[in-house]
């Protein structure tokens, strides 16, 4: 059975994806896209979801540091509900705070040259977003 679940790091110039495997169990990164406006973005996203047969779609929710909400946080939240009438699959946010910080980290650990970390921190923390969705949801299933 499939169950790929997709993440996303949502940014007004920048947006990185990660997809599961067919298992919903192990994030990887996707891809990162340039921006070329909210509906051909969602237009992208979306045939990604039908060609991978993504079930559920995980948005990093960039809140402040104190845990309230700023312009980002409000325009994410408002792509998450337009895509979520377009692909028509479950659209959930969650707390995206210091996973760019953790993405240029990992890149670093890997080896990866700073001129090349830009290209690929977005996709990384759409893996660390998404991976993090997928081991809560596995705890709170282990949990029952």
């Amino acid at each position: 059975m499939v169950v790929r679940k997709l993440g996303i790091d949502y940014g007004a110039r920048r947006t990185g994806l990660a997809i599961s495997d067919v298992m919903g169990i192990i994030a990887t990164p996707l891809e990162t896209f340039v921006s070329q406006g909210m509906r051909q973005d969602i237009d992208h996203i979306a045939r990604i979801v039908n060609t991978k047969q993504v079930d559920t779609v995980v948005i990093g929710m960039p809140y402040n540091m104190d845990g309230t909400t700023g312009k980002r946080a409000k325009s994410t939240e408002f792509f998450g509900q337009a895509l979520s009438r377009i692909v028509g699959v479950p659209v959930v946010f969650r707390d995206e705070r210091l996973t760019t910080v953790e993405a240029y980290s990992k890149l670093a650990q890997a080896g990866l040259k700073k001129a090349k970390q830009k290209d690929k921190v977005d996709q990384v923390s759409a893996q660390i977003i998404l991976q993090e969705y997928i081991d809560s949801t596995f705890a709170d299933k282990i949990g029952k």
